[in-house]
């Protein structure tokens, strides 16, 4: 996971920008097992998604506002529009543009394996069925739900 190696990649770019994405810790697990990642265990998918976020956690006080923005997946498939409004405010990206990124599955450019054979498809929020655990984020600090 990219998130374990942020040590290097702010050594080589100083100045990047990280959008951490965090999915709710039940569905992560869940779609770990799925596509056979985990051999079926729930615990070391489980520890990697807290090691994933003790992480960024570590760099969270070392940068600057305008280099960590922390979404959550939920908000990403349930409302993708001001999510990604959010992402392009935040990488400063012209917010033209996520009428293209939002069809991307009408490209026809996306290669398919059996791991992500959802990425060429529409997003959808199908993979959400409880009210997630995951902390709600809040100017880019976790709060309980």
């Amino acid at each position: 996971m990219y998130d374990q190696h942020l040590d290097a990649i702010f050594a080589m770019f100083p100045d990047a920008q990280f959008v951490h994405l965090v999915r709710d810790p039940r569905a992560t697990v869940a779609s770990v097992r799925r596509v056979g990642w985990s051999g079926g265990d729930v615990v070391a998918p489980t520890e990697l998604w807290g090691r994933s976020l003790r992480a960024v956690d570590a760099w969270r006080g070392r940068l600057a506002p305008d280099q960590l923005l922390e979404i959550r997946y939920e908000d990403l498939v349930m409302e993708p529009r001001a999510t990604m409004e959010r992402v392009c405010g935040f990488l400063g990206l012209a917010a033209e543009g996520i009428d293209n990124m939002l069809a991307f599955h009408e490209h026809g450019d996306i290669p398919q394996n059996r791991h992500h054979w959802q990425v060429s498809r529409p997003v959808t929020a199908a993979s959400v069925r409880a009210r997630p655990v995951a902390a709600r984020l809040t100017n880019g600090q976790r709060a309980a739900d």
